[in-house]
Parts: C-alpha cells; sequence; structure tokens
C-alpha cells in the first residue's frame, strides 16, 4: 500500500514537472523566447560582438555566460517565489524582463559552445542535461499533454479563423454593427 501511494504521488510530481516544461518549451520558449533570440542573432552588432567573443579567452566567455546564466535562473526562481507568494504582477515583470537577457545568454552559448566543450565537466552536464530533456519528452506523460496541448492549439486556431478572420460571418457582423452604432453616434453627437 506504501508502494502504491508512493507511485501515485511519484506520477503527479512527474505530471506537474512535465506540465511545467511543456508550457516553458512551448508557451514561453516558442511563443516569447525564441523569436527574441532570432532577433537578437539578426542584429549586426552582435556579428561583431561574435568575432570579439572568439577571439577572447574561452574562460573569460565562460565565466560571461555562466554568470549570465546564473542569474537568469536566480531571476526566473525569484518569479516563482514572487508567483507562490502571490504577487502576480511582479512575478510576471520579473520573469518577462529576464526573456531578453536568456535570450542573450543562449546567443553566447551558440556562438561558443564548440569551446565551452572543451571542458570535460561542462560537456558532461551538458549531456546530462539533454539526456534528461530528452527522457522527459520520452515519457508518456509528456506525449499526452503535447498531444492536449497540440489539439487545444488547434481548437484556438479554428476558433481564430471561424469568428476572426476577416472573411469570417462573426467579424463581418460585428463590423456592420459597429457602422451602425458609430452612424447613431454621429447623429446624437451632432444635436
Amino acid at each position: 500500500m506504501l508502494r502504491a501511494i508512493g507511485e501515485k504521488i511519484l506520477k503527479i510530481l512527474q505530471f506537474f514537472a512535465v506540465f511545467i516544461f511543456i508550457i516553458f518549451e512551448e508557451v514561453i520558449w516558442e511563443g516569447i523566447a525564441e523569436p527574441i533570440y532570432k532577433k537578437i542573432r539578426s542584429l549586426e552588432l552582435l556579428h561583431k560582438l561574435e568575432i570579439t567573443l572568439n577571439k577572447t579567452h574561452v574562460y573569460l566567455v565562460l565565466f560571461l555566460f555562466l554568470l549570465l546564466f546564473v542569474g537568469v535562473e536566480v531571476a526566473g526562481f525569484i518569479a516563482m517565489v514572487y508567483f507562490a507568494q502571490g504577487f502576480m504582477i511582479l512575478g510576471t515583470l520579473l520573469y518577462l524582463s529576464k526573456i531578453p537577457i536568456a535570450g542573450f545568454t543562449f546567443w553566447v552559448f551558440r556562438v561558443s559552445q564548440d569551446r565551452f566543450m572543451e571542458f570535460r565537466w561542462f560537456e558532461y552536464i551538458y549531456w546530462k542535461i539533454v539526456d534528461f530533456f530528452d527522457l522527459i519528452k520520452e515519457s508518456t506523460i509528456y506525449k499526452n499533454i503535447l498531444n492536449q496541448v497540440v489539439e487545444l492549439k488547434n481548437a484556438m486556431k479554428n476558433i481564430k479563423n471561424r469568428y476572426f478572420s476577416k472573411n469570417s460571418l462573426f467579424f463581418k457582423n460585428m463590423k456592420n454593427l459597429y457602422l451602425k452604432v458609430k452612424v447613431l453616434w454621429n447623429k446624437e453627437s451632432s444635436k
């Protein structure tokens, strides 16, 4: 019986961990951080900085990366604490403010990844993290939740296309209603 309770608790914890992972991957990374990362990567200034980073001693670049990485993670942890304490606006602001820094940190990592992998300890930690993410992505819970997220996204896309596209009947009716109200408003205000 104790084992069954332990397994249920483990399943619940696994569900929450996977759910949070999917939220970060689907919503925050794909919706916010990846576009910022792509914008950062396309900036001309960063091409010059990339050349400078490649010329800079690897220990200094690694120190910069680790400093940024730890700072971003600490900010995320503090934001989570604010959320848990009920300070939703403060937590949201802190979390959103760290996203551009995280995008830049990710860019520094991508630019210097080959050099960082020369450190055995860094390579070991990197591959352990990749293996952990692969383990999550291979789990049944992850696949089930991801399927539900995909279904939800498709349903939201269908609602958007059905009601909010310029050719939809709903949009046309709302536009006609707006024009009628506008005409009435103009008549009333001209009196």
